[in-house]
């Protein structure tokens, strides 16, 4: 799994290696974005739910991502992530 702008992930992966490809675009609301981590670990008292009801506790990660989802031309800034994704 990758996890980065997908500018400069996609020039990397081979032609014809997938047969999907998940491109997950800012929506291009002109608010500033903030996105934290999380580390989970199994934890019976913990404070979050998972699948087949198991509980985990959660700690916030130390590294924050951070970008202005804002664009003068979305489609401009989106085309040629999604032609390379083709």
């Amino acid at each position: 799994m990758f996890e980065a702008d997908c500018a400069d992930v996609l020039p990397r992966l081979p032609d014809g290696a997938f047969d999907l490809i998940y491109v997950d675009p800012p929506w291009g609301t002109g608010a500033a974005r903030r996105h934290r981590r999380m580390a989970v670990v199994r934890d019976e008292g913990g404070d979050r739910t998972g699948f087949g009801g198991r509980r985990y506790r959660s700690t916030p990660g130390e590294e924050e991502m951070r970008y202005a989802d804002r664009f003068e031309d979305y489609v401009a800034f989106l085309a040629p992530k999604l032609e390379r994704a083709r």
